[in-house]
This record gives C-alpha cells, sequence and structure tokens, in this order.
C-alpha cells in the first residue's frame, strides 16, 4: 500500500498542531496509533514526519500492543507536590517537634469502655 502524499501532508499539519501539546509518552502512544492506521512498515515514515527517532514510534507501538496502563493520578500530578514544607525554618521544626507519647488503650478500646 502507498501513502499518498496528501496524506502525508495531512498528517504533517496534524502533528504539528498536536504534538507539541503531549508529553512523551502520550507523543509515542498518538504516533503509534497514526501508523498502525496507515498500515504495517509506516513506523518509519510516521517517525520522519513526526521528526522523532523510529525506536520511540516502535516503543508506542508495543506499548499499545501490551495494553499500557493508563498513568496513575499521583504520577500526573507530581509536579504539583511540594517536596518539603515551606518557608524558612522549616526544616528545623520538623527536626525539633515533640511528638506526643502513645496513649496506654487504643482509640478502639477506649471507645467501647466509655460508650457501651
Amino acid at each position: 500500500m502507498m501513502i499518498l502524499g496528501e496524506v502525508l501532508a495531512v498528517l504533517d499539519v496534524e502533528f504539528a498542531v498536536i504534538l507539541p501539546h503531549l508529553d512523551e509518552r502520550q507523543r509515542r502512544l498518538y504516533l503509534a496509533s497514526e501508523a498502525e492506521v496507515l498500515g504495517h512498515g509506516r513506523i518509519a515514515a510516521v517517525a520522519r514526519l513526526a521528526e522523532v527517532s523510529e525506536s520511540a514510534a516502535v516503543r508506542g507501538r508495543e506499548e499499545l500492543a501490551a495494553g499500557a496502563a493508563p498513568l496513575r493520578l499521583a504520577s500526573r500530578t507530581r509536579k504539583l507536590h511540594p517536596r518539603t514544607l515551606p518557608g524558612p525554618g522549616a526544616r528545623q521544626w520538623t527536626q525539633s517537634r515533640d511528638l506526643p507519647e502513645l496513649p496506654a488503650e487504643s482509640f478502639r478500646d477506649w471507645w467501647k469502655k466509655n460508650h457501651s
């Protein structure tokens, strides 16, 4: 099956519009899906148009074939999680705070004794 110049022109425009908005994994999966639509052996053409390595498109095809699990929410929002407490002196406070002693009985036992 021969890829027509018109199809390549449409893909070139689509890639220019869509690819800048995708992360690396999404880009691989998208390129692999486009290559699958075009048919066997079209990874090289898709990779050339998208200006990525063929190995990235092949890896995307393998991920699609394996049924790659979606990313966990935590990994998608990792950039939003603080690594340390904000503000000056946060480290000193964390190292010097006093933790309360463990109670003599568990909450469950206390509750049974006082609310039965």
